[in-house]
């Protein structure tokens, strides 16, 4: 008897343990994942939020909510192309999810995909007519669309209808502005403050509408109470202190100011101060507030990098790279994220500086620890473009539009990389893809402009130009690329025309000077390049391009005194200025008074010792006069008494050149690069000696890899880009000659032996007018280089 009770009482438990086990099954694990989700989501612990969405996607992969938080938690993380994904998903498996509806829409807007923005709009309220989401957005497409009396009309039916969305007020003001109608927008700003008493972004846009009317009492009666709303926010008072400062008055900036610096916690506001008075134009003030900062966060990456961006922005890139470097030493951990900044920054400065080889070995270490860094990628990208490795270049940018779409100077170099690899129709797709995203850029469209002259369509590209032109007729540099497109296509007259307007619209801007004078050289018009020259010194003497091209146009009009004069203006200012003393030297050349000439380039030379123009120009005099051997004997000398003399190296490299004994030339550079690895100047010289004596495909491929060593040390130097097309051009391959040359053409339009390497390339090519025009040019002064006497015969067979 008792053995059937004991039985009866175990049945009874297990048929409780089968039902509860039955209650716990798939649905109930999967609501207690999600719901757990919420709460840590409402907590603000958002990491392992995601873990309970996705432990409740695992036990049902169609679970439609679980899909809108994880898009939702996207969104906040700015994370758009995930975000994208999940919110899809989710209406994908519910399309009557009205908030994931809404959400996709607020995406497409941001993204300027207006029509799908308002068809999300539209669907969201045929679900639900009333709904203000809906509603609201449905307003903001309006807007963005233009259509702005529609927008009002819309905005106005539910402020009507008793809406109180500070949204709604806000673009109630913004439609009102559109319309120059500034008391309707303050009316309505001042009914949703009344309506919202604590909306800051309400405030704020009141407070920015007071002062763009010059109210600045109103306005920072208005700023005054957003600091009341949110205390801690540090922005708004210095929001209030830069009304001041507008207002005349900076001592009342400076007291609010002073409130940030001592009621405000954390490193943060010496970054905020230092902005603002960087922002208006006051760099030594800003220092000094990052420099107290660092004194007591003496661990801050933030503070450190935000002061060096303050030196490389105001031209001091050596205390730029020591503040980022002393980053380096306040961690031992290469992965941590203030170490990958600093190398970034580094690797960013080196890369101005063309300093290549030092650049990249910081992008491989960011790399290294941060494979899908895109500030890195992007820089690598940058490197190879620079090296013309276009199908790397290619790969990289590709990578960084891919996760960061919106990033548009990315779009730009992988068409320009695409274009570089002869994929003009990839550049073009790539071009539509960024207008996509930002279709205002005018960068982007200057670019698609660009593109078409590059293919020689020259109708679409003044098209293209010439409707950017009509949308933004004050953006200098539509006006320069349209005038350059039609200088391309021969127009001189419309193309003097676009930059004549350049110099009456911008009077003090040397861009209209500068575009003018080249067009007047191209034209062989010396004599009118000379005052569009002087205007542009005017605005910046120490260009060493425009005094050159100067020097050059009294040469040719053979007014001696007054190259003599640019120069010795240069000199007066700086003594030490070597490419005023190499000028100078040149200008004696021409006037055959050989010994000065001597004398100024021996100065050049002392002043810049591995600088090669003024070894070129001194070799050619000496030449002249009959003193070759003899600098040669001293030279050797020299170099016996000091094995290291790298300035006798390259002297003796270019006299061995010009008297035509190739070998000792190249054995001289050959020298240099061993004692001297990095100098770019030795290999790109022995890189054209090679191509010069290459008889081979292996002897060019020698001369090749020399000269792309070249490249890669200085990857935008004119000389270098001559060298690497000459050596194509030798080897056959005028299309690659064409390329190279004519980039190298485009940083110095006057160099004889360019234009002359440029016209040949064109004459291999058939381009028979486009090689008389470049040999023209190389033959328009007296200036001796390798290769005049082929220029000459080459132009009398085609003229």
């Amino acid at each position: 008897m008792k053995s059937n009770r004991f039985l009866a009482i175990f049945s009874l438990l297990l048929l409780l343990v089968l039902l509860a086990a039955a209650c716990s099954g798939p649905e109930e694990k999967k609501m207690k994942f999600f719901n757990q989700g919420k709460a840590l989501y409402e907590k603000g612990d958002y990491l392992n939020a995601r873990l309970e969405f996705k432990n409740a996607l695992q036990i049902d992969p169609k679970f439609a909510e679980a899909y809108y938080m994880l898009g939702m938690m996207d969104v906040r993380d700015r994370n758009w192309k995930a975000g994208f994904g999940h919110l899809s998903k989710a209406v994908e498996l519910a399309p009557n999810h009205l908030k994931a509806q809404h959400q996709l829409g607020l995406i497409f807007l941001a993204a300027r995909e207006t029509d799908k923005a308002m068809e999300k709009a539209e669907l969201v309220l045929k679900g639900e007519p009333k709904s203000e989401d809906g509603l609201l957005l449905k307003g903001a497409v309006l807007l963005a669309k233009k259509e702005t009396d529609r927008a009002i009309s819309h905005l106005e039916a539910m402020r009507s209808q008793g809406a109180k969305n500070p949204e709604l007020f806000s673009m109630i003001a913004a439609a009102y502005l559109t319309k120059n109608s500034p008391k309707k927008a303050e009316d309505g700003l001042k009914e949703g403050i009344e309506a919202n008493p604590k909306s800051v972004v309400l405030h704020l846009k009141l407070a920015g509408l007071y002062t763009d009317n010059k109210r600045f009492d109103e306005a920072a009666s208005v700023l005054q109470a957003v600091i009341g709303l949110e205390p801690d926010q540090a922005r708004h008072r210095l929001a209030l202190a830069g009304l001041y400062w507008e207002a005349g008055k900076a001592e009342r900036a400076k007291e609010v100011l002073k409130t940030v610096a001592a009621e405000m916690k954390g490193e943060d506001r010496w970054a905020l101060m230092a902005g603002f008075y960087l922002q208006r134009g006051k760099p030594e003030a800003a220092e000094q507030e990052l420099n107290r900062g660092i004194s007591e966060n003496k661990e801050s990456f933030n503070l450190r990098l935000a002061l060096s961006d303050l030196y490389f922005n105001t031209g001091r890139p050596d205390q730029a790279m020591a503040v980022l470097k002393e980053c380096l030493t306040l961690s031992r951990d290469p992965a941590n994220p203030g170490i990958i900044r600093a190398k970034n920054a580094l690797a960013n400065i080196h890369l101005a500086r063309q300093e290549i080889a030092e650049s990249e070995k910081y992008i491989d270490e960011v790399i290294k620890e941060s494979p899908k860094n895109l500030d890195a990628r992007f820089q690598k990208g940058m490197i190879h473009l620079l090296r013309a490795e276009a199908s790397q270049a290619v790969g990289e940018f590709r990578t960084v539009v891919n996760e960061n779409p919106g990033f548009i100077q990315a779009y730009l170099n992988l068409a320009e990389a695409h274009a570089m690899n002869g994929e003009m129709k990839l550049a073009s797709d790539t071009l539509q893809k960024a207008l996509k995203a930002n279709p205002e850029s005018v960068d982007v469209r200057r670019a698609a402009g660009r593109l078409y002259a590059a293919q020689r369509d020259m109708k679409k590209a003044e098209e293209t130009l010439r409707k950017l032109k009509a949308e933004h007729p004050e953006n200098l540099a539509v006006l320069a690329d349209l005038g350059d497109v039609l200088m391309a296509s021969g127009d001189w007259q419309r193309a003097k025309a676009e930059y004549g307007e350049i110099k009456r619209k911008a009077p003090g801007h040397p861009l209209g000077y500068d575009k003018m004078a080249k067009l007047s050289i191209a034209r062989g018009k010396w004599e009118e390049a000379i005052p569009e020259l002087r205007a542009a010194l005017r605005i910046n003497p120490q260009s060493d391009e425009w005094t050159a091209l100067l020097v050059h146009a009294y040469a040719v009009q053979k007014d001696y005194k007054s190259a003599l004069a640019v120069c010795e203006e240069r000199l007066a200012k700086e003594p030490r200025d070597a490419f005023a003393r190499n000028l100078m030297g040149h200008v004696f050349t021409l006037k055959k008074e050989y010994p000065r000439a001597e004398e100024a380039f021996q100065k050049a030379i002392q002043m810049q010792p591995l600088w090669e123009t003024p070894h070129n120009n001194l070799a050619r005099v000496l030449m002249a006069q009959g003193k070759t051997e003899e600098a040669v004997g001293k030279l050797e000398s020299a170099l016996k008494a000091n094995p290291e003399n790298l300035t006798a190296y390259l002297s003796l490299g270019v006299i061995y050149y010009y008297k035509k004994d190739y070998p000792k030339a190249a054995g001289m550079y050959a020298k240099l690069m061993e004692k001297k690895p990095d100098l770019w100047l030795a290999a790109n010289n022995l890189a054209y000696l090679l191509g010069e004596q290459a008889l081979t495909g292996a002897d060019f491929e020698k001369a090749l890899a020399m000269a792309q060593k070249a490249q890669s040390l200085r990857p935008e130097e004119p000389t270098v880009l001559d060298t690497l097309g000459w050596i194509y051009f030798r080897k056959g391959d005028a299309d690659r000659a064409l390329e190279w040359i004519g980039r190298a053409q485009a940083k110095q339009p006057a160099n004889p032996a360019i234009n002359y390497h440029l016209g040949m390339a064109h004459y291999k090519a058939g381009n028979k007018d486009r090689a008389k025009d470049f040999l023209q040019r190389a033959l328009s002064g007296k200036e001796d280089f390798s290769g005049r006497e082929e220029a000459q015969r080459i132009l009398a067979q085609i003229s």
